[in-house]
């Protein structure tokens, strides 16, 4: 037999009552996923800014993952997150959206197998030729995320929107 459905869309993003803020960082390399959808989706280097880790002035290091070759819609990355201390944690990351000049790339984003909010569902980054640090969150607020002790997955994919120009 086969069963059609539509997924239920997630819920807009509600600020947890009575929580506090887990000052602890937790640093994920993004060029080492757990899984990821497609070959294309490598490593590569980037030499732009010494805040790119691993860095080396006269080495080639593979630092960085995505670029040009992560723009196809549905390709996906997975990255494994260790919290040693539950609590909610805020997700930010080092990025560069740099190819769609004037665009947004927007990726859906999953913890743990589900989109968390609607918000994540077409998260947008901005163009920038610069590396920026984005928080995921909102105009108004940064997001908080309950994550138990133990073990957890990050998910990206990319996805579709409208063409908006920024």
């Amino acid at each position: 037999s086969l069963t059609l459905y539509q997924t239920a869309a997630p819920a807009v993003y509600a600020k947890p009552s009575g929580y506090s803020d887990n000052s602890s960082n937790i640093l994920i390399e993004a060029e080492y996923p757990l899984y990821k959808s497609s070959s294309m989706l490598y490593p590569v280097s980037d030499r732009t800014s010494t805040a790119t880790t691993p860095y080396h002035y006269s080495q080639i290091r593979l630092n960085t993952l995505g670029g040009s070759n992560w723009k196809e819609p549905g390709q996906w990355v997975t990255w494994e997150i260790p919290v040693s201390q539950a609590g909610y944690y805020k997700i930010s990351m080092r990025v560069r959206q740099n190819i769609t000049r004037g665009m947004k790339s927007l990726r859906r984003i999953y913890i743990d197998g589900a989109i968390p909010c609607r918000e994540l569902d077409g998260f947008a980054f901005s163009y920038d030729r610069a590396w920026q640090v984005v928080t995921l969150g909102n105009e108004k607020e940064e997001f908080y995320f309950y994550l138990d002790k133990g073990t957890h997955t990050l998910t990206m994919e990319a996805a579709m929107g409208e063409n908006v120009a920024v």
